[in-house]
């Protein structure tokens, strides 16, 4: 079933595609609804990095670029707008295009700049909290701020590239304004007068309602739950669990703490524990093993999209009108996780590459030390391809893979088992049999060091020149602490050494500011295939080791 709805939910993207792109990435709505569809079909490049999956990031790549051309300022929108379409404007395809692409500089510096300049459209109250200043933001704000207003509504999306910039690495400027905002809100909350507005000026609410952190869209939950993820500090969630243990609901926070349960501590859902774990279907297959609500949303995932399907397609609504909403089920199977419109926590636990269609997979276990995933192959061959990973902390892990014949859900045997080390994004090879379920296992069995405190040298594709002083290269750093020196090296197609430079020392963007040197190698590329690599021997310890080579584009 999840296979069905995922395919049901591809179909409707690839049919987008095929009948309405244009060259520049628009899709009959202009970017501030363009890329409100692209939101709704985030995941789908992380079930196939080719195929549709391919085509979206694709098609998404050049909606950018022309957000950047014809829609923003220094991250920002240009043209003076309320906080939901100032975010549609092309700020929400910034923060996509990073999630998209792991360590692409030049889309995370985009990020940067829009994080440093989004403090330009808040303030920071006598009371230490920090809250933006109007309902009304542009790119004019850099320069001009507005005087301090009205805080609430649609505010939150404006946070959603700085949250990206922190997810990557941990940038303290950035989650300390996180908090300031966050805290903010946190002290205007109290059970059954939730404050949804807030006149900056007097620090008072302005409008109030029952629930806590329902306002803006799902954007201050989404926001609220992302803190908590990066952070893992309870208080962000604590407005929810307070609602819940007082009356086992929450408008917005059930849905997070439902899709949470298996991280809190134990306890922290009070008496009512249970019935919060049990009222998600996948959380309630994670924890207590019970299928039959997942297998039941996914078959109504696949029944909207057989009933509905002219609907979402060739009736041709407006784009920001299809919410494609019966692809969160079977993302949060495949992936462990979900993003769509106005929701953009990072929970996935994996994402796939190599395996086409002809694949099924079920997240069993997502966490910081632990990740287990069924998969079933129903092509006659076998399958090979990438599972890639992003929840797993830093460490030590034992890997164990192997079928499981009986349908119980366990290793009957295990076919691979050895260590290795793992961090966020690294790849693992697998190879699926045909016609059988086959387990995967990850175990931490010991924790390293904290990655947010190294340098990330990183190379774009988009940073290589050729002239006839030879070939030229920008090296960033996106990292948290200043890159040494570094070997820059171009390489043929098998890997041969033509030739190596140096780049200076680059310190950290702890300003939010672009960290990056220009390198010049000084021969002519050859005439086939080429890259330029940094730092190919591995001598510096960094955040991410795959952004460390180009190849020519």
């Amino acid at each position: 079933a999840a296979r069905e709805a995922w395919l049901g939910s591809r179909a409707v993207a690839r049919w987008w595609l095929d009948h309405r792109l244009v060259p520049n990435g628009e899709l009959g709505g202009l970017v501030g609804d363009d890329s409100d569809m692209y939101q709704n079909w985030a995941d789908l490049p992380l079930f196939e990095s080719d195929g549709v999956g391919g085509r979206v990031k694709e098609a998404g790549a050049r909606l950018m670029e022309l957000a950047a051309a014809e829609n923003l300022t220094g991250g920002l929108n240009r043209v003076t707008t309320d906080p939901l379409h100032a975010y549609e404007e092309g700020v929400n395809q910034l923060a996509l295009m990073t999630f998209w692409s792991y360590g692409d500089p030049l889309y995370l510096e985009r990020c940067f700049e829009n994080a440093r300049n989004t403090e330009a459209l808040t303030v920071v109250t006598p009371a230490g909290h920090r809250h933006f200043r109007s309902q009304q933001i542009s790119a004019q704000d850099i320069t001009t701020p507005r005087p301090p207003e009205i805080d609430g509504e649609a505010h939150p999306l404006m946070w959603h590239p700085s949250l990206e910039v922190a997810w990557y690495n941990r940038s303290p400027a950035v989650l300390r304004r996180l908090d300031e905002w966050a805290s903010g809100w946190l002290a205007h909350l109290e059970p059954g007068k939730n404050a949804e507005s807030v006149e900056v000026a007097t620090e008072t609410a302005r409008s109030v309602r029952p629930y806590a952190l329902a306002g803006g869209y799902g954007s201050q939950a989404t926001t609220f739950a992302s803190l908590y993820l990066l952070t893992g500090d309870l208080k962000y969630l604590q407005p929810w669990l307070a609602e819940w243990q007082r009356s086992g609901w929450s408008r917005q926070g059930s849905v997070v703490l439902q899709e949470f349960a298996e991280l809190l501590p134990a306890g922290a859902l009070g008496p009512k524990e249970r019935d919060c774990q049990r009222a998600n279907p996948i959380t309630c297959y994670r924890l207590h093993g019970d299928k039959a609500p997942l297998i039941q949303a996914l078959r109504r995932d696949v029944a909207e999209l057989q009933r509905f399907g002219a609907m979402y397609t060739s009736a041709e609504v407006f784009t920001d009108r299809v919410f494609l909403y019966p692809l969160l089920n079977p993302a949060r199977c495949y992936l462990g996780g979900e993003w769509t419109r106005n929701s953009f926590t990072r929970d996935h636990a994996v994402s796939w590459s190599g395996f086409g269609t002809d694949y099924a997979a079920l997240v069993q276990t997502n966490r910081p030390d632990r990740l287990r995933v069924l998969l079933y192959n129903f092509a006659a061959e076998p399958l090979r391809g990438e599972a890639r990973v992003w929840r797993l902390s830093h460490g030590r892990y034992s890997l164990r893979l192997g079928p499981d014949h009986n349908g119980d859900d366990r290793l009957d045997q295990v076919a691979v088992e050895h260590e290795m080390t793992l961090r966020r994004g690294d790849r693992l090879p697998l190879t699926l049999p045909p016609g059988v379920v086959t387990v995967l296992e990850l175990e931490q069995t010991a924790a390293l060091e904290n990655l947010f405190e190294r340098p990330d040298l990183a190379l774009a594709p988009r940073d290589l020149r050729t002239d006839a002083g030879g070939v030229t290269c920008r090296v960033h750093n996106l990292g948290a602490a200043t890159a040494p020196a570094s070997k820059v090296a171009l390489l043929d197609a098998q890997g041969h050494l033509l030739a190596t430079a140096v780049a200076p020392p680059i310190e950290a963007p702890l300003d939010l500011a672009p960290h990056s040197v220009q390198v010049i190698l000084g021969v002519a590329p050859p005439t086939g295939p080429w890259r330029v690599a940094i730092d190919p021997d591995d001598a510096i310890a960094e955040i991410n080791e795959a952004n460390n080579a180009a190849d020519a584009p």
